[in-house]
């Protein structure tokens, strides 16, 4: 319980007036939305819908080729310009309305408000009455959404407590009773449905709001009430859109805990997968939107919560895989405008910088690489994958600068996950190879106290970096590893030797002319195993009797054997067991440069309060 405010008597006018007035600006801003001349909002909701799926299944098949794919976003850019969707006015006039509902019902539906004068303080008592009349009739639940909604209705901690245990187990429990659900998990039509609906509707609003603001300690009391009671909000439209909002809030709050977040998580993909059509497409938006809001502050200390995050929206894409489809493709073609839009650099000098080369975009397209990897074998979101290919591949070139390596490796393990989940082939071998061209990575760097680069929680390298010798250690050990990653995909391909041959022909010019000697000690453990694990393929398939065109028999090549015992196999182990331990190090020492800076700053603040003691006795 926080901080207990001074004490107020309970007056539901309070709710009344914030209501009213909120009415009135509102109604303000949506005449000056029509007057501006704003698309009606019935329209552009109904516009996505009358081609179905079969309308991005034809932008698809433009996406496929390079020439169909820089019209298609042009003519894609141009209508996002000149449409109007009017979401906007919809909004404001479902606020509006609800606005006017509440009000009428805080008033009882006669349009009088009580005197303060006859305003009474809540009492547990009261409270107890109320929990009591629960078991018989759901006439109390009004009283009770009225004290929760209203601000400073309850002063004292303990009866504030008691009033919260009621209406997130008491109040559930009996709309449960005194609502049954049908088949379908919908409420039964009755009479009583009409009259308790204004009790719902400010119910769904109560714990919205509490979803959003309430501490760790509460929230899984208000997650468990929501469970029990989102089959009454399902028909709530103008209410429910906040509500899954709130729950998306939830699952990306850093200041909770993990099993809070799955435990709303939880509730949210149940929900859908039992009203797909209600709350799929609402989920899949406000996840989106809240995903990439939390983006926009990655760190070390939030990675962790934007991996959860990633891991568990991704997931909700495959609960109604044509819902999903459609909504993934309009938000990668999103993200494909605005990579077209960084490429007119005439048009837009800075957008790369602004845009393209940031946290939120890269993440997003991780992101998208994690719902089609989460998708089933056979889903509608695997027809996405090279648009989304396509796209990945064009930002971690676009810029060759060494300070971008980072990113670039970041997109290339985004493209390594999906390619070992779908077990399509993507050619990173190439962008992989261009690092070293680089002098960056080829000629000697100078000497320099700063510690190993952290590529999991950074996406560009600032300029004290560039040049030196930790950095060129940094970014050699990344890429070997990389290149381990991208070829132990293939380790039981029988096309592996002809896959790898061109880099092995690339990596050995290179350590000839290299003078990195720590990174060509590495890329000749590289080579030699590329080339014993080439040896091996050719060994096995000296006894097959199929040819290239019997694909089942190609597929089955070598499929009883792990992978971990070919030889790049082991050597892709041995790459992550280092490389484990390489992140813990540098865990270990950015904990260690907190505790420090801590300290320095305890030991500031102590000299600053000597000073002032000293000054104050002079």
């Amino acid at each position: 319980m926080g901080k207990v405010k001074k004490a107020k008597k309970f007056r539901k006018s309070h709710l009344k007036d914030k209501i009213e007035q909120k009415r009135k600006e509102q109604k303000h801003a949506q005449l000056i939305g029509r007057k501006k001349g704003k698309k009606p909002a019935v329209q552009a909701a109904e516009e996505p819908e009358t081609n179905g799926i079969d309308a991005p299944k034809q932008n698809l098949a433009i996406l496929e080729d390079e020439a169909g794919f820089e019209q298609y976003l042009s003519e894609s850019e141009q209508s996002q310009e000149d449409g109007s969707d009017g979401s906007g006015s919809d909004n404001e006039d479902d606020e509006a309305e609800i606005a006017a509902e509440e009000a009428a019902w805080l008033n009882g539906g006669n349009g009088v408000d009580e005197p303060e004068s006859d305003a009474e303080e809540l009492s547990k008592e009261t409270i107890q009455g109320w929990v009591t009349q629960l078991e018989k009739t759901l006439k109390p639940m009004k009283q009770i959404v009225r004290a929760l909604a209203a601000e400073d209705s309850v002063t004292d901690a303990s009866t504030y407590d008691l009033l919260l245990k009621v209406g997130l187990h008491n109040v559930p429990q009996a709309i449960r009773h005194h609502l049954p659900l049908n088949e379908n998990k919908t409420p039964v039509q009755t009479k009583r449905l009409t009259e308790y609906t204004p009790s719902l509707k400010v119910y769904c609003q109560v714990l919205t709001d509490m979803l959003k603001n309430s501490s760790s300690r509460r929230i899984s009391q208000v997650v468990s009430a929501s469970q029990k009671s989102m089959p009454y909000f399902i028909s709530l439209r103008k209410l429910v859109k906040d509500f899954v909002k709130a729950f998306a809030s939830v699952i990306v709050n850093r200041n909770l805990s993990d099993e809070v977040k799955l435990e709303a998580f939880s509730v949210l993909q149940n929900s859908c997968t039992a009203y797909p059509n209600a709350l799929t497409e609402l989920a899949l938006k406000y996840s989106y939107e809240s995903l990439v809001k939390l983006c926009g502050r990655t760190s070390v200390h939030t990675m962790g919560s934007i991996n959860l995050a990633k891991n568990v929206f991704a997931t909700l894409y495959s609960v109604d895989p044509t819902v999903g489809y459609q909504t993934a493709f309009q938000q990668v073609r999103t993200l494909a405008l605005h990579l077209k839009s960084s490429l007119d650099k005439q048009k837009n000098p800075e957008m790369t910088t602004k845009v393209i080369y940031t946290w939120q975009y890269v993440q997003s397209l991780d992101f998208f690489s994690r719902v089609i990897s989460a998708a089933p074998e056979g889903s509608p979101l695997h027809q996405l994958i090279h648009p989304l290919v396509q796209v990945t591949l064009r930002t971690a070139t676009l810029v060759p600068s060494p300070a971008y390596f980072p990113l670039r490796f970041y997109l290339v393990r985004s493209l390594v996950r999906l390619s070992r989940h779908t077990g399509v082939y993507i050619p990173l071998g190439s962008i992989l190879v261009d690092v070293l061209a680089s002098n960056a990575v080829s000629k000697r760097g100078k000497k320099s106290s700063l510690k190993q680069f952290d590529f999991d929680n950074n996406i560009r390298a600032s300029a004290s970096y560039i040049g030196t010798q930790v950095y060129q250690n940094s970014v050699g050990d990344e890429l070997v590893d990389l290149f381990v990653e991208v070829f132990v995909l293939y380790s039981k391909s029988i096309a592996f030797p002809e896959l790898v041959s061109p880099v092995i022909t690339t990596l050995k010019r290179f350590t000839k002319r290299s003078t990195n000697a720590r990174l060509n000690k590495q890329l000749a453990t590289l080579i030699e195993r590329l080339v014993s694990n080439s040896d091996y393929i050719v060994k096995q398939r000296d006894n097959v009797t199929f040819g290239p065109r019997d694909k089942e028999l190609i597929a089955a090549f070598l499929k009883e054997t792990e992978w971990e015992k070919t030889p790049l196999g082991t050597l892709a182990i041995a790459r992550r067991r280092t490389r484990e331990e390489r992140v813990k190090l540098l865990q270990n020492l950015e904990e260690d440069e907190e505790q420090v800076e801590g300290l320095s700053g305890l030991e500031d603040s102590e000299e600053e309060q000597e000073e002032a003691g000293e000054s104050d006795s002079e």
